[in-house]
């Protein structure tokens, strides 16, 4: 039996990172071609490596289809939802983190995760065995060991975890455990077996294991272990200061870097403007009984005014029109160099775009 596109994803296209994946409903609003399987991700949420290889391989058990991925940049949920509210280019499978109740209000676009008989169809991709690491170089120059069963025996509570920072800091003064206090307090409640409320709706939140969690995240603000990024941030800057960037590396390595795009346009839209310029020109120096523009000596004349004249005043419509054709290659040019000045490689082109091009290879 040849299986459709939306009965293919409704048999269980759905994945996601983070939480349940749920396949787009399949139809004419949808994006790509009717072989076609579409997947939006954001940075980092699924391997370029397994994406590469669906790409190319082919999806198991569907080797009518091709999948085919993008990968959105900041405000991945904004986009989606934007999306789905104007049901058109709508994905077939997105990647969904814990903000699921916002799709909520767009149910009716999603394939269900779970069938009448039970089966899950959508499953989340984020899990498994979860491994810790830590910076060697710094435990290095703090002279503390960084054999993992050695590090381990040093920190086997939070007490022991606190000391070991504090350590920290003596060698590197701006060294810190954790991106902020919330992030403690979230780990330590983690590690209770009840927390607020019982099953039969009874309030426990007084306990003294709450307490303590919370003295805790205290600590840890208050000894300067913390690097104080605001809770459920990915902001780079803050990922930056995380890692102990400074004020100039953060300038030079991530503000500059971002606002390229910005700073390409306004140079090549200010370089076009003013081989463009013609208006105030014009105006000021208007054309006087001999044909000429631009003010005595014709100091103001400017690409644009030159054609005016040649075409309009002197009407060598021939040579005017081949000015304006010289304008158009060298604005052409200018923007070309512009754009290898200033545009440089974007952050797919240094980051995944390499990867894409080596999977493809293979």
């Amino acid at each position: 039996m040849t299986v459709s596109r939306r009965r293919f994803l409704a048999l269980g296209a759905g994945a996601a990172a983070g939480g349940f994946g749920l396949g787009g409903c399949g139809s004419q609003r949808s994006l790509g071609d009717a072989d076609e399987i579409t997947l939006w991700t954001w940075d980092r949420s699924v391997s370029d490596e397994l994406v590469a290889r669906a790409e190319t391989k082919g999806i198991p058990g569907a080797e009518g289809f091709r999948a085919s991925r993008t990968n959105i940049g900041g405000h991945f949920n904004t986009k989606v939802r934007t999306a789905l509210a104007g049901k058109s280019l709508v994905p077939d499978i997105i990647g969904i983190n814990s903000d699921v109740a916002t799709y909520f209000p767009n149910q009716d676009a999603f394939v269900e995760c779970v069938t009448p008989e039970g089966r899950m169809i959508a499953f989340p991709m984020d899990t498994g065995p979860t491994g810790l690491f830590y910076r060697a170089d710094l435990l290095r120059e703090a002279g503390i060991t960084i054999d993992p069963k050695e590090l381990a025996a040093r920190a086997p509570n939070w007490d022991g975890f606190i000391a070991l920072g504090k350590e920290l800091r003596k060698s590197r003064e701006r060294t810190v455990i954790c991106p902020n206090i919330c992030h403690v307090w979230s780990i330590r409640l983690g590690q209770l077996s009840s927390r607020f409320m019982t099953e039969d709706g009874r309030y426990i939140g007084d306990r003294n294991e709450l307490r303590e969690a919370f003295e805790i995240a205290y600590r840890v603000g208050r000894d300067g272990l913390s690097a104080g990024v605001p809770e459920g941030s990915s902001d780079v800057f803050e990922a930056a200061k995380v890692d102990g960037a400074g004020n100039r590396q953060t300038f030079l390595r991530i503000t500059i870097p971002m606002l390229r795009p910005v700073i390409l346009f306004v140079a090549v839209t200010s370089t076009i403007g003013g081989l463009q310029l013609f208006t105030e020109p014009q105006v000021l120096f208007p054309v006087d009984d001999n044909g000429n523009v631009g003010g005595p000596g014709g100091e103001a004349t400017t690409i644009v005014l030159y054609l005016y004249q040649q075409a309009f005043v002197f009407n060598r419509f021939g040579y005017g029109a081949a000015v304006g054709w010289a304008l158009f290659l060298l604005i052409a040019v200018f923007s070309v160099i512009n754009w290898r000045l200033i545009g440089g490689r974007d952050e797919d082109a240094i980051g995944t775009g390499k990867r894409k091009e080596k999977s493809r290879a293979r």
